[in-house]
């Protein structure tokens, strides 16, 4: 054809100038219904994200799954690791995005959507949505905005991917989105659960399970229902939400929202942290649960004394690793070890490759806890995300090898200062230090009130092997006694205080806790058995016991682990005052002893000793048992028999002795008054025959 300006060709397609008419992400989110969130991304400069051009139609996602990626020994390689060292995702990885969008019908109360998490996340409150242009705004609209392109076959179960959201609190990481594939009976999945229905619709395959199964499985993200089909533009990749996400709140905030966890809030206002949970950048929570607390007794008890906020604090500073540490960072297999938010002080984590079970302990000395004592935690539920990193919920406490919890330290927490006083005016304060008693031929000199004659023997000639378990009446009961008369009779305030200490044999071990187990009785200096019998020091064969009657024994009463009474064996006809329920029990923090029973301090500085693999391991070094408190409700008076109980069996024999000898004697009278009685019969018949 020939113009008269020109000429004309004929061409089997439109020609477009590069670029003019392509498709990307944000002309299919106002297709879409989302053009709120559009308008929303303009506002503080977030566009080039959904701005991409690509010159391929949008897909909706049903096609099938990719073959699975294997390794050089023919394992297959999970997917997320397989996409994120493949070539192309390397390459590719700056301009490939998610994005998490919602229509504008959810937009238009301007709130944000409460949406429940199947990994625990907190419940959003609906509130307004923050200014447009306003930096709040933009780190929302950046927690929706993924990178990398993530299509339903990638996603699994409790996966954290990361977002472009970046902020100081995470020292410049990316803030992470979980993932949630489940079904509608709470199962749950590893992708798009009605892919494969239309995969096999496609293909015209024959599909006989039943139409219900093509909803079975719901993908989520932070929590917010995917609602339709995913949509591939280009490089990216869009999923509509059933609401908005918010980013993870502050420690202590997803703390709250979790009723197993209330003792670690109250525990962290106490300490005065609270502030430091919400400002410190990039750390990992390990928090333990309630029951977790509770199992450490008076030693918790103790911790949250107000006079005891420094070493409260300890304990949950030894809680917090000084980094982000994800659940999938931790060794696959073996160990590693973190530096925690306490000085100088690092905690350990171990995998069981069996089962992938994930604990948590402190350092070890020569194979020996630092502490004290072996309490392994075990991770029960982690990644649990966090504005300034990710909480890990623990099922034990972890103590600090450098806390010293003392006897009189748990006689606090029992709220028993009238029993530390009784023990100090009978000067016997070398129990709380875990002293042997002093020598014999002073120990039973009879102690004037206000004497220090025996303060010296405790400074020389003891071992320090020896450990006491106290049983310790609260303040309300000791008030009920005449105090005023134990103050004036040493005597008897000293057998007062003896029946309530029992000496523990110095249990020591040279690989593990010297303490009864734990799984039966958390937190208890002694293993409990029922009608067991405990010699205190007011026993015979103690040092200066002198009773016969100062034995005591445990009884179960109910069904519950702490349900225990405890009473002097062999009491009779009292009124109560032989018995008494037990309240609760604390462990004081063991120690390491020599062959001498020395006691050797583990200082971090002592080379010689906590840095010595060879020493320890020796057989003079061994870790034991420093005893315990248990609370009780009342006071066990000592028991002295009246003079029956006493003298009684002896007048008894002494009576039916005499009345056994007066019957002898009485038969022996008649039977010799007989005798004679024949005699003279005899006698006087010999005479009448004369």
């Amino acid at each position: 054809m020939l113009p008269v300006s020109g000429v004309i060709h004929t061409v089997p397609r439109l020609l477009l100038p590069s670029g003019s008419l392509a498709l990307t992400a944000e002309k299919y989110l106002i297709a879409l219904g989302a053009t709120h969130y559009v308008a929303l991304l303009r506002s503080v400069n977030l566009s080039h994200y959904v701005q991409i051009p690509s010159n391929e139609p949008g897909t909706v996602i049903d096609t099938p799954l990719p073959p699975p990626v294997l390794d050089l020994k023919g394992a297959q390689i999970p997917l997320e690791l397989a996409k994120q060292d493949s070539p192309e995702h390397i390459e590719k990885e700056k301009e490939k995005y998610t994005i998490l969008a919602v229509r504008d019908d959810v937009l238009a109360s301007s709130m944000l959507g409460a949406a429940v998490s199947s990994l625990r996340s907190p419940i959003l409150s609906g509130r307004p949505l923050p200014p447009n242009g306003s930096l709040a705004l933009e780190e929302l609209l950046r927690y929706h905005i993924v990178a990398d392109q993530w299509r339903p076959h990638d996603l699994e179960d409790g996966m954290l991917i990361g977002t472009e959201l970046r902020t100081d609190a995470l020292r410049g990481s990316r803030q992470r989105v979980a993932v949630g594939v489940q079904g509608e009976d709470g199962s749950l999945g590893d992708g798009w659960g009605k892919a494969q229905k239309h995969r096999k619709r496609r293909r015209g395959e024959e599909d006989n399970s039943d139409d219900d199964d093509d909803e079975k499985e719901m993908l989520s993200w932070g929590g917010a229902n995917v609602v339709a089909d995913p949509v591939v533009v280009g490089d990216s990749i869009i999923y509509l939400l059933s609401s908005l996400i918010e980013p993870p709140p502050i420690a202590i905030t997803a703390a709250v929202s979790d009723l197993r966890l209330s003792t670690f809030v109250a525990s962290v206002y106490a300490a005065a942290l609270d502030g430091t949970l919400a400002t410190r950048p990039a750390v990992t929570y390990l928090v333990p649960t309630n029951p977790a607390f509770a199992a450490l007794g008076l030693t918790m008890q103790y911790l949250l004394l107000p006079t005891s906020r420094d070493e409260l604090r300890s304990v949950l500073k030894y809680h917090a690793v000084d980094e982000i540490v994800y659940l999938d960072d931790f060794p696959r297999s073996g160990g590693a070890r973190y530096p925690t938010l306490l000085s100088g002080s690092e905690i350990y984590f171990e995998r069981e490759p069996s089962n992938s079970t994930l604990s948590v302990h402190g350092p070890t000395l020569g194979g020996l806890p630092a502490n004290g004592e072996s309490r392994d935690a075990a991770v029960v539920e982690g990644n649990i995300l966090t504005e300034t990193g990710v909480l890990h919920v623990l099922d034990q406490v972890e103590l600090p090898p450098d806390l010293d919890i003392t006897l009189e330290k748990l006689m606090r927490g029992a709220k028993a200062n009238t029993m530390l006083s009784l023990i100090r005016a009978a000067n016997m304060t070398w129990v709380l230090d875990g002293k042997r008693a002093p020598n014999s031929d002073e120990r039973d000199s009879v102690r004037t009130r206000g004497s220090d004659r025996l303060t010296g023997l405790v400074a020389h000639d003891h071992r320090d092997d020896q450990a006491y378990t106290i049983l310790c009446p609260t303040d309300k009961a000791l008030s009920r006694l005449n105090l005023t008369y134990y103050h004036e009779h040493p005597a008897a305030l000293a057998a007062l205080v003896r029946q309530h200490i029992l000496p523990t044999e110095p249990a020591t071990s040279k690989s593990g806790s010297p303490f009864p187990p734990r799984t039966a009785l958390p937190s208890s200096p002694l293993l409990l058995e029922d009608a067991k019998l405990f010699q205190s020091l007011l026993s015979r064969g103690q040092p200066g016991g002198k009773s016969k009657f100062g034995s005591v024994a445990f009884k179960k009463w109910g069904a519950g682990d702490d349900d225990w009474m405890v009473g002097i064996a062999g009491a009779r006809g009292t009124k109560g005052d032989d018995a008494a329920r037990v309240l609760a029990w604390g462990r004081a923090t063991p120690w390491f002893v020599d062959a001498d029973g020395k006691r050797r301090e583990h200082d971090a500085d002592d080379d010689t000793f906590t840095s010595s693999t060879e020493l320890l391991h020796t057989t003079s070094t061994r870790l034991a048992a420093a005893g315990g408190v248990i609370s009780i409700d009342s006071v066990l008076i000592p028991y002295e028999p009246g003079w029956f109980r006493r003298w009684g069996w002896i007048v008894l024999v002494v009576l039916v002795g005499v009345v056994a000898l007066a019957v002898v004697g009485y038969f022996a009278v008649r039977w010799y008054r007989r005798r004679q009685a024949r005699k003279y019969d005899r006698l006087n018949s010999e005479e009448d025959e004369d």
